[in-house]
């Protein structure tokens, strides 16, 4: 069996990959934190592959850009995990060679095996588990659509001589299922017009494009992007008196319905990073985005009444909302 993503092949493992295992498996920063020691010699990684990998449902995860193997995601079936006796559950297991963290390989991997576990293979649920301080895998899971089950202390690792604490997260084949339709969605909301919510109240010309940077900076500092997105938690706040919001702070992978109003006011004034603040009003097909490294609010294909109430939401929070002249296929454009 293979499988294919936008940049990746998963194909079983083969003897003449123990060089790009060793290489990559050899690094203190890869194994231990998922609970076995780095791979001492080259030997030892051909004895993994003939004894571990080389088995069904344990993929290479190879570049397509080089066609080497660069990490490894498995699929444990019944009577090969402790996490359910069923013949429809399995475990999920991977990790990824350090150099190419960061580059969102693992979740675009761990989406192709949900999707071959649920649709080939017939799963009802898939699980999945990290030990304390792995936070890394905890969230490509959170990105993925796990959610949290269990923590248990005292978990035996016996490849590293150690007893850690472990957290287990699962995903049922309903949960995956919405995921993917809510996917279609948003790709759909993204292709439909759109208007801004903006600390300014009109789009500023071309021809003021380096004043427009070096005053976008200054609110982008800490102080003054904390009280702007207070302002647009407030915004949302209020809107959710009037219509259910989903919304995900992890570019749309996980999903929180109605979310409590002051971990979401916490969470949104400290977006930092990669985050990104997707909002659904599902019934109302309307969705609102806000990147981390913005100063504005993109809405997509909101109704006369919606849109009327937003303004009157964004002028009580000292804001405005325009409809942009110049755009791509999301956000603001804005010609340097």
């Amino acid at each position: 069996m293979v499988l294919e993503t936008e940049r990746l092949i998963l194909r079983p493992w083969q003897m003449e990959d123990a060089g790009d295992l060793y290489e990559y498996a050899r690094d203190p920063d890869v194994g231990p934190v998922a609970g076995w020691p780095p791979h001492q010699s080259l030997e030892e990684s051909r004895q993994v592959i003939q004894n571990v990998f080389m088995v069904p449902e344990c993929f290479a995860l190879c570049l397509k850009e080089t066609g080497r193997a660069v990490g490894t995601i498995q699929l444990k079936m019944k009577g090969h995990t402790d996490m359910t006796d069923r013949d429809d559950e399995c475990e999920l297991g991977y990790w990824l060679g350090k150099p190419l963290w960061g580059q969102g390989l693992m979740p675009e991997a761990v989406q192709e095996v949900l999707r071959h576990a649920f649709e080939d293979l017939g799963m009802r649920k898939v699980w999945c588990g990290y030990y304390d301080g792995n936070d890394q895998s905890k969230r490509v899971q959170e990105k993925c659509g796990f959610r949290y089950q269990w923590t248990t202390e005292n978990v035996e690792v016996p490849l590293m001589q150690e007893i850690r604490r472990g957290h287990v997260n699962c995903i049922a084949r309903e949960e995956w299922l919405e995921n993917q339709e809510r996917a279609v969605k948003v790709e759909r909301m993204l292709t439909r017009q759109w208007w801004i919510m903006d600390i300014l109240p009109v789009q500023v010309p071309a021809s003021a494009q380096g004043q427009y940077s070096a005053v976008e900076r200054y609110f982008l500092q800490l102080e003054q992007k904390s009280a702007l997105y207070r302002k647009y938690a407030e915004i949302l706040l209020k809107l959710n008196c009037y219509y259910d919001l989903e919304i995900s702070f992890n570019a749309g992978d996980s999903w929180q319905k109605n979310p409590d109003p002051s971990t979401f006011r916490d969470h949104l004034i400290h977006l930092t990073g990669r985050e990104y603040l997707r909002v659904l009003l599902d019934t109302q097909n309307v969705m609102m985005d806000l990147d981390a490294g913005d100063t504005w609010m993109t809405i997509y294909d909101p109704s006369p009444e919606i849109l009327e109430l937003l303004r009157k939401l964004a002028e009580s929070e000292g804001l405005f909302i325009w409809k942009p002249e110049n755009h791509q296929d999301s956000g603001v454009y804005y010609d340097s």
